[in-house]
């Protein structure tokens, strides 16, 4: 979808074995910019694969941030 400047999107999805993970995308650039799911999930899973704990990255206009935490949404 379309982001504004600085909007923020989360959601929350249940993994396996009682982890739940929060998922954040932030839009960095100035103006709207278009943001498609190929884009999004690739960022999102760039978070996941390079450490099992998480993280947050800056890739172009996006900011990509997952965080797994115990329980469930």
């Amino acid at each position: 979808g379309y982001y504004p400047e600085s909007a923020v999107g989360t959601k929350c999805r249940n993994g396996k074995e009682n982890i739940k993970f929060n998922y954040y995308v932030k839009h960095i650039s100035p103006n709207t910019r278009y943001l498609g799911v190929d884009e999004c999930n690739n960022g999102l899973n760039k978070e996941i694969v390079n450490c099992s704990r998480g993280g947050k990255t800056r890739y172009g206009n996006w900011e990509y941030s997952v965080d797994p935490n115990k329980g469930y949404c």
